[in-house]
């Protein structure tokens, strides 16, 4: 390779290097402006959604889907649902696991979590005497 030839390599790497710079600096900008947008979008559409699901429970009836909105927020502030993280132990839940095998198995593609239920091996009666069925709810309810 002759001399020329170098010099102009070293030339074009270094004015690639002022550009990838110049760009660096606005990429993090960009990615996060990206980032909100997506959670904004997805925000939008899970609402949307589930409004839609309301609607369509309802033959899209705005009175009965925002009476049945209402129900449950009434319900989820009579159980308490906003605080059972703080408020709820689940003290039995190892002997519980072992009549309901019950837990997460990583992500599915979009992230969310895969819960796996081995219904086959519930035992109802030796839950029962392990817990109520009042705790064992809000043990559901907390997960």
């Amino acid at each position: 390779m002759s001399e020329s030839n170098i010099d102009s390599i070293e030339i074009s790497g270094s004015n690639d290097k002022r550009r990838d710079a110049e760009n660096s600096e606005d990429e993090p900008k960009h990615r996060r402006m990206r980032s909100l947008w997506k959670k904004a979008l997805h925000t939008s559409t899970r609402l949307m959604h589930s409004l839609k699901n309301r609607g369509s429970t309802r033959k899209f009836d705005f009175e009965k889907a925002a009476q049945m909105w209402e129900e449950m927020l009434q319900w989820r502030n009579e159980f308490g649902t906003d605080t059972i993280l703080e408020d709820f132990e689940f003290h039995e839940l190892e002997e519980v696991l072992q009549y309901y095998p019950q837990g997460y198995h990583g992500v599915d593609k979009d992230g969310r979590p895969v819960y796996i239920e081995l219904l086959g091996k519930v035992e109802p009666d030796k839950i029962v005497q392990a817990t109520t069925m009042e705790r064992y709810i809000k043990y559901h309810v907390q997960e």
